[in-house]
């Protein structure tokens, strides 16, 4: 007998730049010039939910979120840019960053 249990995400990322499924990868940046990534944000659920990219750590002031807060219906994507302006040379690794959700009525 095999038992499992599954788990369905209502809110995910879609469409992350270079085929990835679960990490975002800006890559090299010029000094002092912007670069931009994108990917979808996805609301699978029912209910309407808010979003809001927790992106203030003063370590993570290079990089913005567009929109960084927002309303995503049920069933709908939103797109999601991701600039970043370095100042000096920096080396990134892991950086995590937190969109926080919740249902709204």
């Amino acid at each position: 007998m095999l038992c499992g249990e599954g788990y369905n995400e209502s809110v995910t990322f879609e469409n992350l730049p270079q085929g990835r499924e679960d990490s975002l990868q800006i890559g090299d940046c010029i000094i002092g010039k912007s670069k931009a990534v994108s990917f979808d944000l996805l609301n699978s659920g029912e209910q309407d939910i808010k979003f809001r990219w927790n992106s203030g750590a003063p370590d993570r002031d290079e990089f913005t979120f567009y929109p960084s807060v927002g309303h995503l219906r049920a069933g709908q994507t939103v797109q999601i840019k991701v600039m970043t302006r370095g100042k000096e040379t920096k080396k990134y690794e892991n950086v995590d960053f937190v969109c926080e959700t919740w249902t709204i009525n």
